[in-house]
């Protein structure tokens, strides 16, 4: 078997078991163990201990006996599966590492790390010493070597073990339980238990992670319940076989405050699922339009002959000023900051490219809070920029792990450009700290929000760019509906969070997720026309014209005339070719706002499509005359005055159209015109631009000039001339 093939069967064996499907699961728990190369009896024994025991409770059950400890041994009966089977998975991923975790399992021989005094010594009392060290004293420079070792040994642990023994479990929970421990040291243990959890199932990891959620620290707590809420998604089907821990957990997400930290989680796990579009805008949209400006702007401002001190650059010529107007710059800088400020990932395009240090290789450096501490580590060797770096710690813009990348790449630049960034930087800090005092916007639950920003964007870094990442179970390639998590119905207050989730998915465009949140919102809110509107406008969005046609019914009913209702029923209609019901709500709409083109505009279409077009005609001449703008009605009119015979009227206006505005449609129209108007030349020539503008495609032009005949042949066309037409464009290939 692969690994693939593995896990699949693995998969199939927890959901068999889950499901009680218990005799298909121990047949393939049968087959997984047949392929183990060592251990294949010891494995085989302990399935067959389970089995026998399924064999006597059935056998029980089939003769009537009554057992009050039925349902506590069965249940017994499908862990011990779960169990046996996540060891012959682990055993079988042991057989042949292509993975790194088991790489280093197998081949590093990861031993316990002895937690002994002097371990929990160094610990306890680093917090102090780091702040108070200095770093030019050897002895210093060992203990802090002494503890970056050890806490990336305590990271491969907690990582690497499958599943916790009680040892393990009061190891951790003694990091959990520290006051003295700093809170980076937490933050590693957290993402080591968070790693090993999504790799492996195991109730003590879970456990583990609700009692780091408690920490007094935020960046340890939020780190938990993000580590939890992640894990909970990857294993919700298997949870439900652990009454206790979803009580526990259940019970923690009830608690006061904890709601709005879900709401935060959830949220941001959505604007995780944009960043790899924005990236690809960033790269090929904005960072282009960038770059071709940037020499513009140089020649335009002639850069080299005076100081950006001196006085206001933009205060001197206008013309540079529409330099940048004209470029749409400030459109895209204006939707970057936008972007920017609602939390979404706009620096991963920026920093991608720089996670090749040294610092990278580590698995446990990805997950580094960008602390002082930290700080004092990893660049002890340039002490003279410690107070550069805790002006980068300040940025609330950046993820910890984009912190590192400008940390490294400022080592290696030139004095200048060092001094710009930081005074760039020290810049940011005092505006954030004087917007504090006025707005309080670090707030505790603020606090909280940029916490859970960065920390799942160094998620997304690390299992989108590090080293080994096909090896890692990446959360962020699953649909990550959070709210499909067993707990999510329990929580009291979680009314809130569909409805902002709702709304976020519908910004975004997210259109099933919206309808899913929507369609949960109309069951405790029928009558909200707002969530109708929306429910029904994601619907349109996808084409289901149908159901968004009932929905917006609905919200009509409710709240008559209603302008913006009204419209989209008359799309929707239109869209199910009922021209004639679209027209009776254009009609209204038009009532309600007797000056809105675009409504007559619709009404025009409606009646074009009913095939009056001498009143279609009358209703496009009427937007012609009243808008600024006539353009968007030329093609209508042009096409009415064909079909009801007005050709030099119909010429007159496709005439109107700029030559490279005209699609291979406009110019097969202006063909059927020349043709009808016996310029058979000038119609050939016409249908050869036409064939061309649509590539060549004998399908495409065939179906659009078929469907125009019954025209053609009114105004006196000889039928047996069409082909000979067709044939003459193709030939001319």
């Amino acid at each position: 078997m692969t690994n693939k093939e593995i896990e699949i069967t693995y998969r199939d064996i927890c959901r068999a078991v889950v499901d009680n499907r218990l005799k298909e699961g121990f047949d393939k728990l049968t087959a997984l163990i047949s392929i183990l190369s060592s251990m294949q009896s010891t494995f085989l024994d302990k399935k067959s201990q389970v089995e026998n025991t399924y064999r006597y409770m059935l056998q029980y059950v089939a003769s009537g006996v009554v057992d009050p400890e039925q349902a506590k041994i069965h249940q017994q009966i499908k862990l011990d599966m779960l169990s046996i089977a996540d060891d012959v998975r682990e055993n079988l991923y042991l057989q042949n590492p292509n993975n790194y975790a088991y790489q280093l399992k197998k081949y590093s021989q990861y031993q316990k790390v002895k937690y002994d005094t002097e371990a929990l010594t160094l610990l306890e009392n680093y917090g102090e010493f780091i702040a108070n060290a200095n770093m030019k004293q050897q002895e210093n420079l060992d203990l802090l070597l002494r503890h970056k070792e050890l806490m990336e040994s305590f990271f491969n642990l907690f990582w690497l073990l499958d599943r916790y023994e009680t040892s393990d479990f009061e190891l951790a929970q003694t990091f959990a339980n520290s006051l003295n421990i700093i809170y980076s040291d937490k933050c590693l243990v957290v993402s080591a238990i968070t790693l090993s959890l999504m790799r492996t199932f195991d109730e003590k990891k879970f456990l583990l992670l609700l009692s780091f959620s408690k920490d007094l620290n935020e960046e340890v707590a939020i780190r938990a319940m993000i580590g939890f809420v992640l894990a909970a998604y990857i294993h919700n089907f298997r949870i439900q076989l652990y009454q206790s821990l979803q009580e526990k957990s259940i019970a923690f997400f009830n608690a006061e405050g904890m709601t709005k930290r879900l709401k935060s989680i959830f949220l941001q796990v959505v604007r995780s699922k944009e960043t790899e579009t924005i990236t690809k805008k960033m790269q090929e949209d904005f960072i282009p339009q960038i770059a071709k400006i940037s020499p513009m702007i140089q020649e335009k401002l002639k850069l080299g002959d005076f100081k950006m001190d001196d006085f206001n650059l933009m205060d001197q010529n206008p013309e540079w000023k529409n330099l940048i107007e004209d470029s749409s710059i400030t459109d895209k800088m204006q939707e970057f900051s936008e972007l920017q400020m609602e939390g979404a990932d706009v620096f991963m395009s920026t920093f991608s490219n720089m996670k090749d240090y040294r610092f990278f290789r580590s698995i446990h450096t990805w997950f580094l809070p960008y602390s002082e501490s930290c700080c004092k580590e990893e660049f002890h060797k340039n002490p003279e920029m410690l107070t550069l770096f805790s002006s980068i710690g300040k940025s609330q813009m950046l993820c910890n792990s984009d912190k590192y990348s400008l940390a490294f790449g400022l080592v290696q630049m030139p004095l200048q450009y060092r001094e710009m960034f930081t005074s760039n930087l020290n810049m940011e800090s005092q505006q954030l700290e004087e917007l504090s005092k006025e707005d309080n916007m670090l707030a505790k639950n603020n606090k909280a929000d940029i916490v859970c920003k960065q920390y799942m964007q160094d998620l997304y870094r690390f299992f989108k760019l590090n080293n080994y990442k096909s090896d890692f179970i990446d959360p962020f390639k699953s649909k990550l509906h959070l709210y499909h998590s067993y707990y999510f119905n329990r929580l009291e207050d979680s009314e809130e969070i569909v409805s902002s989730l709702a709304q976020t998915y519908f910004k975004k465009n997210f259109h099933d997720e919206a309808i899913e949140l929507f369609s949960l919102m109309l069951k405790e809110k029928p009558n909200d026309v707002e969530i109708l509107q929306k429910c029904a406008y994601c619907y349109q969005c996808k084409k289901d014209f149908t159901t968004a046609l009932d929905l917006y019914l609905r919200s009509d009913i409710i709240h008559p005339d209603n302008l913006w209702t009204l419209q989209r029923i008359g799309v929707c209609y239109r869209s199910l070719k009922e021209p004639e019901k679209a027209l009776e709500f254009y009609t209204h709409a038009e009532m309600l706002s007797p000056d809105d083109l675009l409504i007559s505009l619709n009404i025009g279409y409606c009646l074009l499509e009913l095939k009056r077009y001498n009143d279609a005609l009358q209703n496009f001449f009427k937007i012609e005359y009243l808008s600024s703008d006539s353009r968007k009605v030329w093609r209508p009119i042009a096409w009415c005055s064909f079909v009801v015979g007005k050709l030099s009227q119909a010429e007159k206006y496709y005439n109107k159209i700029l030559e490279a505005e005209r699609d291979g449609q406009d110019w097969l129209n202006m063909g059927h015109v020349a043709l009808c108007e016996g310029n058979r030349k000038e119609a050939l020539a016409r249908y050869r631009k036409s064939f061309i503008a649509m590539k060549d495609n004998h399908s495409d032009f065939n179906v659009a000039f078929s469907e125009d005949i019954p025209y053609l042949l009114e105004k006196g066309i000889d039928k047996e001339i069409l082909p000979i037409i067709l044939d003459y464009v193709y030939y001319n290939e």
